[in-house]
C-alpha cells in the first residue's frame, strides 16, 4: 500500500499512516473513489462525499482489509479498531437472519471484539450487541433451552 508523500517535510519526506487513501463514496451519485484522486466525485463533481462503510479497516501489522473480523485473516494479529467509532446502534443488521440469533452482525464499524460476559469466550460479541447486554449464542441457548 502507498501512502501520500508530506509535500510540507521538506527533505524528510516522511510517510506517514494517516496520509493513506481513504475510500470516498459520494452522497449525490453514490459513486466510489479514494482520496488520493481528490476531494470532489469524479463522476458528478460534488463535494458531498463520506467514507465508504463498505472500506474496512486495515491490519496494523500486515495491511489487510479487515471487515469486522477480531483477529487478521492474513496475519492472525488481533485487529486494533477505532473504539470511539465503532457504532452500537441495536438497529445494525442481525447476524443469523431468519435464525434463532439475536446478535448483530460484525462490519469493519460494528466488529466482533467482546467476550461473552457469561462464558468469558474472547470475540463474541460486536458493540451492538454488548450495549444490548446480550451474551454470546451457545451460553443464550443453554439459558433458554436448557442445553
Amino acid at each position: 500500500m502507498s501512502y501520500h508523500d508530506n509535500e510540507d517535510a521538506g527533505d524528510l519526506d516522511a510517510m506517514n499512516r494517516a496520509d493513506a487513501p481513504v475510500t470516498l463514496r459520494c452522497t449525490e451519485c453514490d459513486h466510489t473513489w479514494t482520496s488520493d484522486e481528490g476531494d470532489e466525485c469524479p463522476e458528478c463533481g460534488s463535494e458531498d462525499a463520506r467514507p465508504a462503510r463498505d472500506a474496512g479497516v486495515s491490519c496494523s501489522h500486515c495491511e489487510a482489509i479487515c471487515h469486522g473480523e477480531a483477529c487478521c485473516h492474513r496475519c492472525g494479529n488481533r485487529v486494533h479498531y477505532d473504539y470511539d467509532a465503532l457504532s452500537t446502534s441495536p438497529m445494525q443488521p442481525f447476524a443469523d437472519a431468519g435464525g434463532n440469533s439475536a446478535l448483530r452482525a460484525a462490519s469493519a464499524r460494528n466488529p466482533r471484539i467482546f467476550p461473552c460476559p457469561s462464558c468469558g469466550e474472547p470475540d463474541r460479541l460486536t458493540p451492538a450487541d454488548r450495549a444490548l447486554g446480550y451474551q454470546c449464542n451457545a451460553c443464550a441457548d443453554r439459558a433458554e433451552r436448557g442445553y
